[in-house]
């Protein structure tokens, strides 16, 4: 979407995608055998928490810049 942070009031290119991968109890589970599942696949057994990777690309210029964040959260109570 166009938002505009810039204070000369021009419109700005950012993109933000987030995702959301259920963390599995088995560490062999799912395709990367971390226990993070990806893209459709889901916990055989327990799900303990969530990992979130956030990507966001913006135009700076004439070049595309990113940055990734990830995070993982676990139902400890």
């Amino acid at each position: 979407g166009f938002y505009n942070a810039d204070p000369t009031g021009m419109p700005l290119d950012i993109y933000r995608l987030v995702e959301t991968n259920p963390i599995c109890a088995d560490a062999t589970a799912c395709s990367n055998s971390n226990g993070i599942c990806h893209t459709g696949e889901v916990c055989p057994g327990e799900q303990i928490g969530v990992q979130i990777v956030s990507r966001v690309k913006w135009k700076e210029g004439n070049d595309w810049e990113n940055v990734v964040l990830e995070d993982y959260i676990y139902n400890w109570r």
